[in-house]
């Protein structure tokens, strides 16, 4: 490996995604970057030899970097992120282009797919790889897992590790791990990741959301936390909704629009979503009838719905007062005795 460095190469990469918005044009841009401004020092890499991958006995030494072929590669079904945000995989894209792959992925041979290598993690590098028209991915070869639930409970560390995984991955992961009992129930899942059978069962209720609305939010880092896509998942178990799936779907889509454009999160895009599911108050008025009593006029205040009489009189003669109290005990008393 031969060691030189290029110069303000962060700053070549910001000014890059600064002038192009799509991630054709911010990767001709890195070309051209590079291009344009020749280096002092520039590290280079010695990628091992190309595998020749035709025949399916193609034999993988663990511990061992090979530059194997996109198509050579599979993502794991096991694999803890159910979502990749579009900017994540275009920066990584420009960066594979800029800089070339600096960290290998990590994969294993699975039983029944000879040739191919099963990434634990690396599907983000994969997946700019496929964007940014490279031909090869270098993975570093470990031994093959245990059992399925060994690959998502490493994967799933590896992305908390880097801040990564999101409360809608987990939703999407953990109602799979337990439909086909990779784990018997809540309460182990729980067990195995630190975490209350509560909480597991408020991730699983995320899937309440449409996948056509899981894959909008996943692009906003504050509607994929666990109390946001919560009160999102709420618009799809209102009673109010339950045969309305097409009008859910249009206020879901509408909320996640707001709080993109105002830039909420948290506890207000869950007041957000309680107003919109109750639908605007009506206001309820008071009635008000007015009445004279010896010479003074008064005033009745009703509320039919808030169970209110309000009545009130003032400017009466002591004499007049006890008069009226009088009245109106009397005409109570007539009241309950019948």
């Amino acid at each position: 490996m031969a060691t030189i460095s290029k110069k303000n190469m962060s700053a070549r990469a910001s000014l890059a995604a600064q002038l192009t918005p799509n991630i054709d044009d911010r990767l001709r841009h890195a070309r051209e970057l590079g291009a344009a401004h020749p280096v002092d020092e520039v590290t280079v890499h010695v990628m091992p030899p190309v595998i020749d991958l035709v025949g399916a006995s193609e034999t993988y030494v663990v511990g061992q970097v090979y530059a194997v072929p996109l198509a050579r590669v599979r993502e794991s079904r096991m694999n803890a992120r159910a979502f990749y945000p579009t900017d994540e995989v275009d920066s990584m894209a420009v960066s594979l282009s800029e800089h070339g792959q600096e960290v290998p992925a990590l994969g294993y041979v699975e039983d029944g797919f000879d040739g191919f290598l099963t990434l634990i993690d690396g599907q983000k590098r994969l997946r700019g790889a496929k964007a940014a028209g490279l031909p090869f991915l270098r993975i570093d070869v470990c031994l093959a897992p245990l059992d399925e639930k060994s690959v998502f409970l490493s994967s799933r560390r590896i992305n908390r590790e880097r801040s990564s995984q999101t409360a809608l991955d987990d939703a999407v992961r953990f109602q799979d791990l337990l439909g086909r009992q990779i784990f018997q129930n809540q309460q182990m899942l729980g067990d195995e990741l630190g975490m209350s059978q509560t909480m597991v069962s408020r991730t699983i209720a995320l899937n309440a959301i449409p996948e056509a609305l899981m894959r909008r939010m996943k692009d906003y880092s504050q509607l994929t936390g666990i109390v946001a896509a919560h009160a999102i998942s709420q618009i799809f178990t209102s009673e109010k909704f339950r045969d309305q799936p097409e009008v859910a779907m249009e206020l879901g889509s509408s909320i996640i629009d707001e709080v993109v454009k105002k830039e909420i999160s948290g506890n207000q895009i869950k007041s957000l979503v309680d107003s919109r599911i109750e639908g605007p108050r009506t206001r309820v008025r008071n009635e008000s009838r007015y009445v004279v009593y010896g010479g003074v006029r008064g005033v009745i205040k009703t509320n039919v719905e808030k169970g209110l009489l309000d009545f009130s009189i003032t400017g009466l003669s002591a004499e007049k007062v006890d008069a009226l109290r009088r009245k109106i005990e009397s005409g109570l008393e007539d009241q309950a005795a019948k």
